[in-house]
């Protein structure tokens, strides 16, 4: 049997296969990456830059001016119109879009150190905060570029995997060098996660420089000013809200309550983060069907998907949840000592991971049936409410109510999107859908999965033969 290997490796399973392969590798790299801090660090000093870490992330991806979504959202339509003026346009205006933003936020965030630590204390740390706040914002905006040149998974592994292996290695490094009893602090820290990632965005903008020079020499840009800055600010404000209640919860719990509380939070987050890969693994895979059964308007297959994708995500989902809650205190021990009498605020953050997984793949459904600006209406709702009942739940559960918060925020916007879903599709993607006959119930569910198991197997072994 011939097989053609060049075909296999461009197919879009390969490509799918290694996207997620690159999604967990980083994933577990950015775990490593703050564990390796937090023991570099003191429980007050992993705290407070746990605080900083966030209002830098946060103020990145306001620098970025939402341009990654832009740049897929864009080019491809100025390529549909055969309108190289256009693509070259997108480019010169979210290169310069980016660059003035990224530049005020990194100013935002150099006033913000110098006011809370003191100019002539912490100059150093606010020029690699700052630092580290343009290079995001930038990164964002050269991910989106190497995404439209057919480059995701070298975009993907080089900031999101390259970026982190090379600043645990560089802790590592100056940590061995440093004097016995000598802290790196904040300002090590944030030198070391801005000198990693300064080449790679280097890079990055080289190799959008090159695909400019080479693809559309000569070429006069046209750009729609008005309407490009309006769907930046659209598409600013869905990845604000949809990635930012980590690091909303974490500033807040650092100003209301204290420095070391937000680090013992920011590292219980950073460990449920890990329940979000079984999110991911199934929605690479069931993504096209459910796609497929929204476009054939088929509400018993798209049921079927549904439940399929839920019980694939759910079951290791909830296994994962009760090995965290088993041994949350391990798991905290792991960052610092200091943290583990937090144990139960992980447990609580667990919870709240879990919802995600139980109510099924909610964000992409409501962009497939055209509902994203519910999501975020949803999203930044359920995150606005949790932010408002923040005080009062600190009040009546102590530390424990920025838990109460966060899982109040993850379950109302999941409820309102599995309303809106059952609305307007007739489908249930929640743990609930399981009990639907018309579908097959959780029965069938079994039976179709079975069912797809032996194909896969036989296909195999006709492929083998």
């Amino acid at each position: 049997m011939n097989i053609n290997l060049r075909k296999i490796a461009g197919s879009k399973i390969v490509d799918a296969v290694a996207a997620f392969a690159i999604r967990m590798t980083s994933g577990v790299l950015g775990y490593l990456l703050f564990a390796v801090i937090a023991h570099m660090s003191d429980a007050q000093t992993f705290g407070s830059f746990s605080v900083l870490f966030s209002v830098v992330m946060t103020m990145g991806m306001v620098g970025s001016f939402g341009q990654q979504i832009f740049f897929v959202k864009e080019v491809p339509q100025a390529r549909v119109k055969n309108s190289r003026e256009l693509e070259k346009g997108s480019y010169f205006y979210s290169v310069a879009s980016t660059l003035l933003a990224s530049l005020a936020c990194a100013a935002l965030v150099a006033a913000y150190v110098g006011y809370q630590n003191g100019v002539t204390q912490s100059y150093l740390l606010m020029i690699f905060a700052a630092l580290m706040t343009f290079l995001y914002g930038v990164s964002q905006m050269t991910i989106g570029a190497l995404r439209v040149q057919d480059r995701t998974l070298y975009a993907m592994a080089s900031r999101d995997m390259l970026w982190r292996a090379l600043a645990i290695g560089l802790l590592y490094l100056v940590n061995f060098a440093m004097a016995k009893g000598e802290s790196l602090g904040q300002t090590g820290i944030f030198t070391i996660l801005a000198v990693t990632l300064a080449p790679i965005v280097l890079l990055h903008l080289g190799h959008v420089y090159v695909y400019v020079r080479e693809h559309l020499f000569g070429v006069t840009p046209r750009m729609k000013l008005r309407e490009w800055t309006d769907t930046s600010l659209g598409m600013l404000l869905v990845s604000v809200i949809s990635s930012s209640d980590l690091y909303v919860f974490t500033i807040l719990l650092g100003s209301m309550v204290g420095k070391f509380e937000a680090g013992a939070f920011f590292a219980s987050l950073k460990t449920v983060e890990l329940l979000n890969m079984f999110l991911m693994a199934v929605t690479l895979v069931t993504a096209p069907e459910i796609s497929k059964a929204v476009a054939k308007g088929d509400r018993i297959a798209f049921q079927r998907v549904c439940n399929s994708g839920l019980v694939l995500q759910g079951a290791p989902a909830v296994g994962a949840c009760l090995f965290i809650i088993v041994l949350a205190p391990y798991f905290l021990g792991f960052f610092n000592a200091e943290f583990v009498p937090f144990a139960n605020m992980l447990r609580l953050l667990a919870l709240g991971m879990l919802i995600n997984a139980l109510t099924g793949a909610t964000v992409l459904i409501l962009q497939l049936i055209g509902k994203h600006w519910l999501q975020v209406v949803y999203q930044g709702g359920s995150l606005a409410l949790g932010v408002v009942l923040l005080p009062v739940n600190i009040h009546f559960f102590g530390i424990y109510g920025v838990a109460v918060s966060f899982i109040i925020s993850k379950l109302l916007w999941n409820v309102l999107a599995i309303i809106t879903i059952r609305k307007h599709k007739g489908v249930d993607p929640s743990i609930f859908g399981l009990f639907s006959r018309q579908a097959g119930g959780l029965r069938g569910c079994f039976q179709e999965l079975a069912g797809e198991l032996k194909g896969y197997s036989a296909r195999k072994s006709e492929g083998q033969s």
